[in-house]
């Protein structure tokens, strides 16, 4: 088989909208890298996107945790739906960051069934990558951004995903670059680290009402465009970040309606950063389409 003719799967959902968004993303990296190769709908990837209700949010902190109900029924919905794209891809990603809870259950699955756990390409592992490319870029310049080692990262995103001392895919991420945290006098909440800044209970308040209104309605209304860039400006900007990782496929969704903008138009489509004059935010969406592309095309001109 030809790698051009190589067949990406989606497994999506968690929420709907996440799967097109990634989607449409694939497509349009794709078209990018290509650029004047690309002739007709014939140059387009293969793509096959299998959106399954039942691995849909919203969940709770409690829903991540081994044994309770929102758990495994997860787990159950993502192995039957792996089981069921496998005979027609040749890699896949699954468009959420918190069901990559499951990402230890997934490569035993695919070892079970005598398939290469490569075949899966991780969303959480391909945004970790990127951003500690970021970091160490940052150990020999400051620019762009003034990102440098000592710059603090922030990870918004879901109940299950701001669990950063629990069950968070990005817990190991946060394990590599934290000192351990800084108890800032508020019991259990820790928001100040040398590296990760954590967000007081207040703010992943306001995001899970956001990422809950959009699950709903499918697009962000105008107020919660307007808590967003609040949240974004006073608990994230105001801190220090010089990193923020959308760690929610539905935020992205924000910056694609958001008319006014929280970035400018800088946007590096094959890293998945999306720039300001502040700090970067890093899309794990597009960040898991250009892995998938790696994957599966080839390029002129690319090494």
């Amino acid at each position: 088989m030809s790698k051009n003719n190589k067949v990406i799967g989606i497994i999506g959902g968690s929420g709907p909208e996440a799967g097109t968004d990634l989607f449409t993303k694939v497509v349009t990296l794709h078209r990018k890298r290509l650029g004047n190769f690309y002739k007709s709908d014939r140059d387009a990837p293969n793509i096959l996107l299998l959106s399954v209700s039942d691995l849909g949010g919203p969940r709770t902190k409690i829903d991540c945790e081994v044994g309770t109900e929102g758990y495994e029924r997860s787990l159950l919905a993502l192995l039957q739906t792996i089981k069921k794209i496998l005979p027609l891809v040749d890699v896949f990603c699954v468009a959420c960051n918190t069901l990559h809870i499951f990402e230890s259950n997934i490569i035993e699955l695919l070892v079970s069934m005598g398939k290469d756990p490569s075949i899966f390409i991780s969303m959480v592992k391909s945004t970790t990558k990127v951003c500690k490319g970021i970091i160490e870029e940052g150990k020999k310049t400051s620019l762009p951004a003034n990102i440098n080692s000592k710059a603090k990262i922030s990870i918004v995103g879901g109940p299950g995903t701001m669990d950063l001392d629990g069950n968070s895919p990005y817990r190991r991420l946060v394990e590599d670059l934290d000192d351990g945290g800084n108890n800032n006098g508020n019991g259990n909440d820790r928001t100040t680290t040398k590296i990760i800044y954590r967000l007081p209970t207040t703010a992943c308040d306001t995001l899970k009402e956001v990422i809950w209104q959009i699950k709903q309605d499918g697009i962000p209304s105008e107020e919660s465009i307007v808590e967003y860039k609040r949240f974004v400006i006073e608990d994230v900007v105001s801190n220090g970040v010089k990193v923020c990782i959308l760690a929610c496929t539905e935020l992205p969704l924000i910056h694609i309606n958001d008319d006014d903008g929280l970035h400018d138009s800088n946007k590096n489509n094959s890293t998945g950063l999306l720039s300001s004059s502040s700090m970067k935010f890093i899309d794990p969406t597009e960040v898991v389409a250009n892995e998938l592309l790696n994957a599966t095309q080839s390029y002129p001109g690319e090494k």
